[in-house]
């Protein structure tokens, strides 16, 4: 938890200095920007890193060492190639959106890096070295923004490249924590092989997920104007925090489900119906101290964006609330590696709330944009249970042993504990 309050504290940061630094409508531009770059960060966690702690949890060092190589290089390829492509959009683009684009393709290959650590070092339950790497991102975030205050460039440009260079020094650094362990980028398509059976579901889950949210934002910013997709977003940087929640226990959650689903199916199901009624208690706790937040203070924190933040915020917490219940049954999803579940899940929920904050921003700009896309979450919230309560009742068959999970040889790969083999 502490691990990833310090990586959302960088990305609170990000989006606070660009909010206070541009007026409202470059900061629609740049929330654009951002769920683009959202977009190839979770692509390279659905094909590298995610695989790899279901794959990688619990298993030897060599094994986790030679895992480690190919999934950290992999993340690295997905950064440069993307990154190059960003750069290219950002200089045909120009202005706001286009400086954006740039500084995040000139970072992208090091931020990807960075992340592809954190899920390795709590693969292997070494927590403390994730939440170090994270540390040495937020101290030389504090020095790269503080150069730019001071040379008074605060420009969305600046911004992010301070943001970005910050995030690549972490990720050199945990090259060394990891014990050298050297990326090797090259061999991307030897992890791919062998992750076949999860990695193109995971994909493919993960870019309905940050499309929808891309989606939802062009389309409230076509029908509402940039203000609005700026609200929005403004909105979801006040809880911020709800994703301290969200990616850090799933952080933990994810190999310890492994590990417990292991040794008592009817604990792992309590544990994940816990963990979806934690989350949901604290993102309405989260919800109603933001929306009590005195004007002065949402003021100093989001300069004139605050107004249309507090305008959307509850429903923007409905929103997170109904994320929170997903999130919880999607730990179960991949505890279980039922990726076909989880896929089917999230596309529906994609579409329920994507067609829901479109229909309300054509009725009722960014406040219906938001409840829209509250509707159309819980919509999906039930699709979620539905396919965790089939994909427990097969695993329940499966340790009775009247049936057994097939198993595809993969000769490029270690085996790992769980893994084809």
């Amino acid at each position: 938890m502490a691990d990833q309050a310090l990586s959302s504290v960088t990305n609170f940061a990000l989006g606070v200095f660009v909010a206070r630094a541009v007026a409202p409508s470059a900061f629609g531009a740049f929330s654009l920007a951002f769920a683009s770059f959202l977009i190839v960060f979770s692509a390279s966690r659905a094909l590298a890193t995610q695989p790899f702690v279901v794959r990688f949890s619990d298993v030897s060092n060599e094994e986790w060492r030679r895992g480690a190589r190919l999934a950290s290089g992999s993340a690295l390829t997905i950064g440069i190639t993307a990154g190059t492509m960003f750069v290219a959009v950002g200089l045909i683009a120009a202005g706001a959106l286009g400086n954006a684009f740039v500084a995040f393709g000139i970072t992208m290959p090091g931020v990807l890096l960075q992340d592809s650590w954190r899920f390795i070092f709590f693969a292997r339950r070494r927590g403390d070295l994730a939440f170090l790497n994270d540390l040495t991102w937020a101290l030389v975030l504090v020095l790269t923004l503080g150069l730019v205050l001071l040379s008074h460039q605060a420009s969305i440009l600046w911004i992010v490249l301070a943001w970005g260079l910050a995030g690549t020094a972490a990720g050199v650094v945990g090259m060394f924590q990891a014990g050298h362990i050297l990326p090797a980028p090259r061999r991307i398509a030897d992890w791919l092989r062998a992750q076949r059976d999860l990695a193109p579901r995971f994909l493919i889950e993960h870019m309905t997920l940050s499309g929808s949210t891309q989606l939802a934002l062009f389309g409230i910013g076509l029908v509402a104007g940039f203000a609005a997709t700026g609200a929005i977003r403004a909105g979801q940087i006040l809880l911020g925090p709800a994703y301290v929640l969200f990616v850090g226990l799933q952080l933990v959650a994810v190999p310890e489900a492994v590990h417990l689903l292991n040794r008592s199916v009817p604990r792992f199901r309590l544990a994940v119906g816990q963990l979806s009624a934690a989350l949901l208690a604290g993102v309405a706790f989260l919800g109603l101290l933001m929306f009590f937040l005195p004007t002065a203070a949402g003021t100093a924190l989001l300069g004139k964006t605050w107004p249309l933040a507090h305008r959307v915020l509850i429903a923007t917490t409905v929103s997170m609330a109904g994320t929170a219940v997903s999130t919880g049954l999607l730990v179960g999803l991949r505890a279980l590696a039922a990726a076909r579940y989880s896929l089917r899940s999230r596309v529906a929920q994609s579409a329920t709330s994507v067609g829901g904050a479109i229909v309300g921003a054509v009725s009722g700009g960014a406040v219906g944009a938001a409840w829209g896309t509250a509707i159309g979450i819980w919509i999906g919230v039930s699709l979620w249970w539905w396919y965790w309560r089939r994909g427990l009742r097969e695993r329940e068959v499966i340790v009775t042993g009247e049936i057994q999970a097939p198993r595809p040889p993969d000769p490029s790969m270690p085996t790992a504990p769980g893994a084809p083999a």
